[in-house]
């Protein structure tokens, strides 16, 4: 097979993914490739499953699914800030290409 890269500049940005994330035999396309969508948005984009599931081309039990097997796989973490009387305000993933700098991270904020 012979592979054709695009050209990387301005007009085109590109997104920089771990191969150890891309090369996991633990995890299917599927979640692959939602990782690699999800890390192609800026740092600070939020993210709805339907809006996903629209854009991806892929029924919402589908993202779901992908986002479990990113969780049980190290790659997702599904956060749930608490207020002052230990409520949950709302929930959050937290998704990274990276096991050991999302294990970090989850040091880092004691999750």
């Amino acid at each position: 097979m012979k592979i054709i890269r695009s050209k990387k500049d301005k007009q085109n940005p590109c997104v920089q993914i771990s191969i150890k994330m891309l090369d996991d035999s633990n995890i299917s396309l599927k979640t692959k490739g939602f990782i690699a969508y999800c890390l192609s948005k800026t740092d600070d984009w939020t993210f709805y499953v339907e809006q996903l599931a629209l854009v991806l081309k892929e029924k919402k039990s589908a993202i779901y699914s992908a986002i479990q097997e990113a969780i049980s796989n190290g790659y997702c973490i599904k956060h749930q800030p608490r207020d002052d009387k230990g409520r949950v305000i709302s929930f959050e993933y937290i998704i990274s290409d990276s096991k050991e700098e999302l294990q970090r991270f989850r040091d880092e904020l004691k999750i």
